[in-house]
């Protein structure tokens, strides 16, 4: 089967660390309570241009090299590599350095779990002059099953017939379902939830 997951926030602990980060370069106080919209311009009230100065900032910081994945994301990575499964990245991650910094951090922490081929960026593939979307790059590639931590891409990955698992611990506020939400998505709020959604897929896809 092959599997797809977004990088920042779903294995790569993402807005945990760059509150703090942020704070410390304003004077401010931001929580994750605060974190209830996915743009982090929204969540600081500033410009987009000001937000986007602080992410770069953030990602080319010592910090983001030293920060591990999130809790069970390899030891899963890991079993559905040695199940035979295929394993892709897509990611919206925007800016040149921004995608090295990715390819860094998988090379010490994931290594070898995710081929280089199989790393997409949206913002490298457009659909008109708009940037392709992620359930459609999803059916591109013949995906399965999409792991996000946003409700837009996982519900558009069900409309198209493609499983999705909303990654959503309890301190993350930018999603929200609603409640007619399709039976192919699956909200997992840890790596074990997400783990235990993809077995339960493996078998059934297998039919056992």
């Amino acid at each position: 089967m092959k599997f797809a997951f977004d990088v920042d926030g779903v294995f790569f602990p993402y807005e945990r660390n760059i509150l703090p980060f942020v704070n410390n370069i304003l004077g401010t106080s931001y929580t994750m309570v605060d974190f209830t919209d996915y743009r982090l311009h929204k969540v600081l009230k500033c410009s987009k241009r000001v937000a986007d100065d602080l992410v770069l900032k953030f990602v080319q910081s010592p910090i983001c090299d030293s920060l591990l994945p999130i809790d069970g994301a390899k030891e899963t990575f890991v079993r559905l590599v040695e199940a035979g499964h295929e394993l892709f990245i897509i990611t919206a991650r925007w800016n040149v350095s921004r995608h090295e910094r990715l390819a860094r951090y998988l090379e010490k922490y994931l290594c070898g779990l995710f081929p280089p081929e199989n790393i997409y960026f949206t913002a490298d593939y457009q659909t008109g002059d708009q940037p392709i979307c992620k359930s459609e790059l999803c059916q591109r590639l013949n995906i399965d099953c999409l792991v996000d931590d946003r409700d837009k891409y996982v519900l558009a990955c069900a409309e198209q017939g493609i499983h999705g698992i909303l990654f959503q611990p309890d301190d993350y506020h930018w999603s929200h379902l609603p409640d007619d939400y399709s039976p192919l998505v699956q909200v997992a709020k840890d790596w074990k939830d997400v783990d235990d959604y993809l077995f339960v897929l493996e078998r059934t896809m297998a039919g056992v």
